[in-house]
């Protein structure tokens, strides 16, 4: 009667378009229950999916239901092998990994595993064991460093300080390393300390020669710059370089200077002609490309003569077998195809 009672009930939601999965009763197996989103079912927690009906999982001892609830996974210090979970063999001064490969165990700082187990390493004075299954398993303390199986004291020279690891040296800002000592910079005029701090270069309009900054000679209508290479100095916009000196860009009518400002570049629509700009004779049947400064013909057309011809005419392969019937088309230059 129950099973009834919630056939017509499914029926009932699915006729009134309702997007709950629906399933026959009668063709859900014993623990197993209707998916909550589609059609089908699904086995219980505890239970898994063996063709068409559901079987419990069978938990060995040391193990529990996985989170699907389809499986189980053994618990910590125990391992998967067949159908059962063996205990991981852990040895003295070792712990477990949790990880599902390896042996399921590593050894402590300050051991290192000869022979399946964890032997002592010997630290030397000023030093701490790290987590490495290479090298020599311990590592100095800041201010140290490693000399055969010691560490030995780091000496720091006046004007210097230890690095972020603290196992060697650097000269303070405005000193440079010589040996084991730590020299003063002996900055010129016109120089400042680099970015490095332990050099200097020449400031901004002046050049370095023979351990001095010389002025770089900067013309009119220029400024310097910091580029070590060339001139040393840069035409303002609207000048270029000539020589050691800017001369002035003339500008045509029509035309505009470029991003860079030492050259023009003449505006849409014209095309240049030495030193001017003149307007573009389109054709028809063309239009101006994409740099503005020709045309090209239009789609199912092509140039010849100066003109745009449409492919299929018999004009256009009586002009290609006989180029000197164009004459009727006024003589017009010819373009580049």
């Amino acid at each position: 009667m129950l099973r009834l009672v919630a056939y017509a009930a499914a029926l009932v939601l699915s006729a009134s378009g309702a997007s709950l999965a629906v399933a026959v009763p009668g063709d859900i197996p014993a623990n197993a229950h209707a998916r909550e989103f589609g059609s089908g079912w699904e086995c219980n927690f505890g239970y898994r999916r063996d063709r068409n009906i559901c079987v419990r999982v069978e938990v060995p001892p040391h193990a529990y239901l996985s989170a699907s609830g389809r499986d189980w996974e053994c618990d910590r210090g125990y391992r998967r092998e067949n159908n059962a979970c063996a205990p991981i063999d852990l040895p003295a001064n070792a712990h477990l990994t949790d990880l599902p490969y390896g042996k399921g165990w590593e050894c402590d700082p300050g051991f290192r595993e000869q022979a399946n187990r964890c032997e002592e390493i010997q630290v030397p004075e000023h030093a701490y064991p790290v987590y490495a299954s290479y090298g020599p398993g311990w590592a100095c303390e800041r201010g140290y460093r490693a000399e055969g199986n010691r560490c030995v004291e780091i000496e720091v020279p006046e004007n210097a300080y230890l690095t972020a690891y603290g196992d060697r040296w650097e000269c303070n800002r405005g000193f440079r390393k010589t040996g084991e000592t730590c020299v003063a910079l002996n900055v010129p005029p016109n120089a400042h300390i680099d970015s490095s701090g332990h050099d200097w270069e020449c400031d901004r309009g002046y050049r370095e020669r023979e351990g001095t900054c010389m002025a770089v000679q900067v013309p009119a209508n220029a400024y310097a710059t910091y580029e070590t290479t060339g001139p040393g100095w840069r035409c303002k916009r609207g000048y270029r370089a000539q020589g050691d000196e800017c001369v002035e860009v003339h500008v045509p009518a029509n035309a505009y200077l470029t991003a860079r400002g030492d050259s023009w570049q003449c505006e849409r629509g014209f095309a240049r002609e030495g030193d001017s700009c003149v307007r573009l004779e389109v054709p028809l049947n063309a239009h101006i490309d994409f740099s503005g400064n020709a045309w090209e013909c239009d789609p199912g057309f092509r140039p010849l003569e100066g003109a745009c011809i449409q492919r299929s005419s018999d004009a256009l392969n009586a002009l290609e077998s006989a180029p000197h019937a164009a004459e009727g088309l006024g003589g017009l230059d010819t373009p580049a195809s």
